[in-house]
């Protein structure tokens, strides 16, 4: 059987009443992730708007130990065949109505289960940041393919995530959404702290403009050094930078060094602070340290690393070639420039340097914006009328 798990110890009739869940989110990754991370800030998002949720995770995951302590129903579940088969009956017998998919590799199995369970069960799948949604592998390829015809509805964050999606899985229009994802700021949105001490807890010079990049990738430091050394020399503006490593920053010693090395040709040696922080709290800090934000890659404009900056509370100057072109708008939310126009950044950074109050307003309509469209109750109201929406139209037909 597979192992029911609440808060506290059930009584008989707590148990029964427990048990009668309408969605069935599924998720049998054993990593953690911000993938498992996301679905479960979902799953707890619909139930504290009002719907019954059951989690279905792998048996010894570290997301299954975080949905006991957020206070989720949910079922371990064994590896194999046998967990299919227990989470088939479960869904049977308890008439749940939708399964909410969250990783690809879920969606085979939900398929089997929506053919068990028959016209009843709505199958939904939430796309994540990283989805890989047509693998290498040709074999793999046709089975994703095969599975994904069963999906009732395929709910990407983006629009770049849906028009790919739609090209790469073949996917019917009328079963393509676009919901914006579900974003909680860490504490870094509202700036709490003075500029001053977070420079010098970060040990970074207090008198100077300080530019910020996240280190996502190669391409976007890079850029960064590029736009540093015109700011110098040909605007004489005595700004500095700051690198900050991330989850996603290439391994290894290699990439810092590489970085070290171009600032030390470009002769800004010593106006390049590397900081490769991961830990939340000093990502705050290092937020609260800067004049400006840049974001100059694709990958840095891209799902979570977006929205992450726009909640930040720091002024921006972005590539305009991002995940969300409605949240990111010139001279409303930042400053804009186009893929490799190094002229472009290196003007509006100046801009930006030049008139920090104008910076600091489209700073806070940016967290702003984010707070409203990404926050847990936009999530849930638009993804309920998802399956309203599906439900009705399987009335239908």
């Amino acid at each position: 059987m597979v192992s029911l798990f609440t808060p506290d110890l059930l009584t008989p009739q707590l148990e029964k009443s427990a048990l009668q869940v309408p969605l069935v989110v599924l998720c049998r990754s054993t990593e953690w992730s911000s993938a498992e991370q996301q679905t479960l800030a979902l799953a707890v998002a619909l139930q504290q708007a009002g719907r019954r949720v059951l989690l279905a995770a792998a048996a010894g995951s570290f997301l299954l130990q975080q949905a006991r302590t957020e206070h989720l129903i949910c079922v371990a579940l064994p590896t194999g065949l046998r967990g299919a088969q227990e989470l088939a009956r479960l869904i049977r017998r308890q008439l749940v109505g939708v399964l909410l998919t969250t990783r690809p590799a879920d969606i085979g199995l939900a398929r089997l289960l929506k053919l068990w369970r028959g016209r009843g069960l709505q199958l939904v799948h939430r796309q994540l940041d990283h989805d890989e949604v047509a693998p290498a592998n040709p074999w793999r390829r046709w089975w994703q393919a095969h599975s994904f015809r069963a999906v009732d509805a395929w709910v990407a964050s983006f629009p770049r995530q849906a028009r790919q999606a739609r090209q790469d899985a073949g996917l019917n229009p009328r079963r393509l959404w676009v919901v914006p994802p579900l974003f909680e700021p860490s504490g870094a949105r509202d700036r709490p702290g003075r500029q001053s001490q977070a420079r010098h807890l970060l040990r970074l010079p207090a008198p100077a403009p300080l530019i910020g990049v996240v280190a996502h990738d190669t391409q976007g430091p890079m850029f960064a050094l590029e736009t540093l050394y015109r700011l110098r020399e040909e605007l004489n503006l005595a700004a500095e930078l700051v690198v900050i490593g991330s989850p996603a920053t290439p391994a290894g010693p290699a990439y810092w060094a590489e970085l070290h090395e171009l600032a030390r040709q470009l002769r800004l040696h010593h106006c390049v602070h590397l900081r490769p922080l991961h830990n939340s709290a000093q990502r705050t800090l290092f937020y609260q340290a800067l004049d400006v934000l840049l974001l100059p890659s694709l990958a840095s404009v891209m799902g979570g690393a977006l929205l992450e900056a726009m909640a930040s509370g720091c002024p921006l100057v972005s590539l305009a070639e991002a995940d969300a072109p409605d949240l990111l708008e010139q001279d409303v939310t930042g400053r804009l420039f186009t893929l490799h126009n190094v002229a472009a950044a290196t003007t509006a950074l100046a801009t930006a340097l030049g008139q920090p109050a104008a910076g600091q307003r489209m700073a806070r309509r940016a967290a702003a914006l984010v707070a409203q469209r990404c926050g847990a109750q936009q999530q849930s109201l638009q993804l309920e009328s998802v399956f309203q929406y599906i439900g009705r139209y399987q009335a239908l037909v």
